[in-house]
């Protein structure tokens, strides 16, 4: 596979503010988003193509455009002392139009078309918003409970672009939390527990068009995400800084009927077929991740030394909404060591490595199956140990 990317964007944006002592915070404002984005072309090659004719590729383009708009306004206000309510609301209009072609380029015979030229187009429209109440118990502990709506616009997929557009993503959030400080502000303590509902949750599948198998998005019809995390941050020393974190996710498919099932056959994967995903894990989403962290800051009459180490736990985690491949559990150690001389604090020199352990693991995978018998896992692999070096100007 051979991608050539497009990804063109054009933003603009107008906000009017409250003043920083108003008595109500507030904002409004207005955003605008042109996008052009999508493959032109890809490029694809293999067995199965060969046998039309060796050296046979199929050439696929799928651009999508985007015109979307948006007003919003929040403010928050004192209902009682020490305790203060927000209100939001967004409205936004995606207009989504695709166009997607695919040829067959056989040597000795030329450029043929594959599949007619596909082009579609719709237009999006949701409310979002969000509700808030904090109150502050000390200057150092306040706690929280918010509710909002979520919303991702629909879209095509544009490795293939040739199916219509997936319907938007609507999400309902409930989350309570508290923030906190302790030890004269040594110590933070952070922590919440929340619960999503997830309307028409959009999800990647792969289907056989042709000679191809070809990439889609589709809509589960119901999701939910219910967790908990917590974070700590602590000043040790007046050089060394601690940190930590912990999440737990509970994501699961609450209706997804029918869904795209594959299956291991003798010698490649077969499907897809319906399947009924409900109570299924939602894909890439660890049960378990754990960060621990040190920084340690050195200052002398060269300059200031900076060491941080991290280390991150992911959980094991399901790749697709059948939960037939799943991804092992990794642990990543970073660390990096930095220096900024005294005499041009405008210039900081970093050297760093990533991945320390060399550790195995997988960026992405996808399962699918193909035409005259092909099929599998496809899987992209992760960086392994990578170390650098990097200069950066601060101006």
């Amino acid at each position: 596979v051979t991608l050539s990317g497009i990804d063109d964007q054009v933003t603009q944006e107008f906000q009017i503010k409250s003043k920083a002592d108003s008595a109500i915070n507030w904002i409004l404002g207005a955003y605008y988003l042109h996008s052009k984005a999508g493959f032109s072309p890809s490029q694809l090659a293999g067995d199965a193509l060969s046998g039309i004719a060796p050296g046979t590729v199929q050439q696929r383009t799928g651009i999508q455009m985007i015109n979307s708009y948006s007003v919003y306004g929040q403010a928050t206000a004192p209902i009682a002392d020490n305790t203060n309510l927000t209100l939001g609301l967004r409205f936004t209009r995606d207009e989504v139009s695709g166009r997607g072609d695919s040829f067959l380029i056989i040597p000795g015979v030329g450029t043929v078309p594959a599949a007619p030229v596909y082009t579609d187009s719709e237009t999006f429209e949701e409310p979002t918003w969000k509700a808030a109440i904090d109150h502050h118990f000390t200057e150092d502990l306040m706690a929280y409970a918010s509710v909002s709506r979520g919303y991702k616009a629909g879209t095509f997929n544009t490795g293939s672009l040739d199916t219509p557009p997936a319907k938007p993503e609507i999400v309902d959030a409930y989350e309570i939390g508290m923030k906190s400080e302790f030890a004269d502000s040594r110590i933070r303590l952070n922590g919440a527990v929340f619960w999503n509902e997830i309307k028409d949750p959009q999800v990647i599948t792969f289907i056989t068009k042709g000679l191809v198998a070809s990439q889609g998005l589709t809509n589960a019809q119901k999701a939910r995400v219910k967790g908990a995390e917590i974070g700590i941050e602590a000043l040790a020393t007046d050089a060394l800084k601690l940190r930590g974190a912990a999440t737990y996710l509970d994501a699961k498919f609450v209706d997804f009927n029918p869904a795209p099932f594959y299956s291991l056959g003798p010698v490649n994967v077969i499907g897809p077929v319906a399947g009924d995903a409900s109570g299924n894990s939602l894909p890439n989403v660890p049960e378990l991740r754990f960060d621990v962290g040190a920084n340690y800051t050195v200052d002398n009459s060269f300059g200031e030394w900076v060491g941080d180490v991290s280390a991150a736990y992911t959980d094991e985690f399901a790749w697709n909404a059948d939960n037939r491949v799943a991804e092992k559990a990794v642990t990543l150690v970073n660390a990096s060591l930095s220096f900024t001389p005294s005499s041009k604090d405008y210039l900081t020199f970093r050297i760093w490595g990533n991945n320390l352990g060399d550790v195995e693991y997988y960026a992405a995978s996808q399962e699918f199956s193909g035409p005259a018998g092909t099929g599998g896992d496809i899987a992209m692999v992760a960086a392994p140990r990578t170390y650098g070096a990097s200069i950066s100007v601060k101006y």
